[in-house]
């Protein structure tokens, strides 16, 4: 049994490990949100958990969320320093831990980690044109038919209207098509992302004198997922962000940023391929939203739309206005689409393309693995070696048992030549050297020899008797 013990002791058990993902700082005195995961430490698959409180700072509150993985929505408090630790109260699969995330945490408003696309600066070019190829999502997307703008502006900055814009692929129908610009210097042409790159080749005319060409090549990046139109969110109001999806069956995970904060993270569940995200009462200002499948990586599956929150008073809200704040936009070009006329939804749409971040990777925080690799390990060996004492103290018994036989094989042997003695004096006079030899030798260690058996037979018995229970108990514990 201990042999098998020992045996069964080389493959280690597999364990509940912990993970705890979010955005790459906090912000003291505002909400933020965390995604935490549970997996089997070597089959790697998750399990559901459940979080049963956060202590953040030293401050414990109860919250209780459960899933795989688990949205933990927490606000923080204003008093932080530069790092806060949150401890999570965590459970999966008959494990409760303590895993505690240390997180950044900024005092100042977030900002944004990387610059939006620019056009303040206008290129030089010997041409009469200036043109852009902006696709809606600020990338072709795999998979997806994509909205692609083109704005034609003047060497100056100024808007073109009422050009007409050619633009040439094998994708397209026919192998090119024709659009004309409107008052804001904007077409737009539809373009299926079912290619590794597109080389479009475009060219700007104007009663039949051409003013510009342009080549470039646009590479699809994301798949399966975009945001489309201008995602305007009124504060106060129950209108959601969209989401158009390839397919509507995929599990699907969004995270709502100020800068690089989480505010806060959603586990949504389509039934149709236009996806409502519910982003609750915002303040009005500049918000991201980044959706993607995959709980803990962006893979290659995302998708990402800034939001522009307004007051909530009724007056109309431009992404103007955030490329303004941006200084997104060239001067003359801001100024010269304000005096075109009210924002249609292509301009809007058009600048929300330009103001696109990159999606943010969810920060791992904290990560149970590899102490829970050490910590396993540790006890493991611990166990192992119990094992190799028990094999030691029943060798030490069998060699008792031989010591004992011996013993006992002594003490038999000399009785027998006490009896031999008896029986040959009964036969006839025996010399006394001899019967020295049959009766008084034998005898003469006896009592230390049956002593000595006696003390052995009683360790024999106990050590046995104990080390059986010990085993038995041991075992039933292996067992468990």
């Amino acid at each position: 049994m201990l042999g098998a013990s020992y045996l069964s002791l080389q493959k280690l058990p597999d364990t509940p490990t912990f993970t705890v993902f979010g955005g790459a700082h906090v912000q003291a005195g505002m909400s933020t949100a965390f995604r935490v995961r549970a997996t089997w430490l070597d089959a790697n698959k998750p399990l559901d958990v459940r979080v049963h409180g956060v202590k953040v700072a030293g401050v414990e509150s109860k919250v209780l969320a459960e899933g795989n993985p688990a949205i933990v929505r927490l606000h923080m408090p204003a008093d932080l320093g530069a790092a806060a630790d949150v401890v999570f109260d965590v459970e999966a699969a008959g494990r409760r831990s303590d895993v505690t995330a240390r997180v950044p945490v900024l005092h100042s408003r977030g900002g944004f980690d990387v610059a939006p696309t620019s056009d303040a600066s206008l290129p030089k070019t010997s041409a009469d044109a200036l043109v852009k190829l902006v696709p809606e999502a600020g990338h072709l997307v795999r998979g997806m038919d994509n909205r692609v703008f083109v704005q034609v502006r003047s060497p100056q900055g100024a808007p073109l209207k009422a050009v007409d814009v050619t633009i040439r692929h094998p994708a397209l129908a026919g192998g090119e098509t024709t659009k004309k610009t409107d008052v804001f210097g904007l077409a737009e042409f539809q373009l299926e992302g079912n290619r590794p790159s597109f080389r479009l080749k475009v060219s700007v005319e104007r009663k039949s004198e051409v003013l510009a060409t342009l080549e470039e090549q646009l590479v699809p990046a994301g798949r399966q997922a975009m945001f489309r139109g201008p995602q305007r969110i009124i504060a106060g109001n129950a209108e959601p962000a969209v989401l158009t999806l390839w397919k509507s069956d995929r599990r699907t995970f969004c995270d709502l940023l100020l800068g690089s904060v989480w505010l806060d993270t959603y586990r949504l569940s389509p039934t149709k391929r236009a996806l409502d995200i519910p982003v609750g009462n915002l303040a009005a200002g500049r918000y991201d939203l980044q959706c993607y499948f995959n709980p803990i990586i962006l893979g290659t599956t995302w998708a990402t739309t800034p939001l522009h929150v307004t007051e909530g008073n009724g007056k109309t809200a431009s992404w103007l206005d955030e490329a303004a704040a941006q200084a997104a936009l060239h001067p003359d070009t801001l100024k010269a689409l304000r005096d075109a006329g009210p924002p249609t939804e292509r301009l809007e749409s058009y600048l929300r393309a330009l103001l696109l971040e990159p999606p943010l990777e969810p920060t791992a925080h904290a990560a149970t693995r590899a102490d829970d690799m050490a910590t396993r390990a540790d006890a493991w060996s611990t166990k192992k070696l119990w094992v190799l004492l028990a094999l030691g103290g029943v060798f030490v018994l069998v060699l008792l048992l031989v010591f004992y036989l011996i013993l006992q094989n002594i003490i038999t042997t000399r009785d027998r030549m006490r009896q031999f003695a008896v029986e040959a004096a009964d036969d006839g006079p025996i010399d006394d050297h001899d019967m020295e030899d049959l009766s008084v030798v034998p005898y003469r260690s006896r009592e230390g020899l049956a002593r000595t058996r006696g003390l052995v037979l009683v360790v024999l018995v106990g050590g046995t008797l104990i080390a059986n229970a010990i085993g038995f108990l041991a075992l039933m514990a292996l067992i468990k």
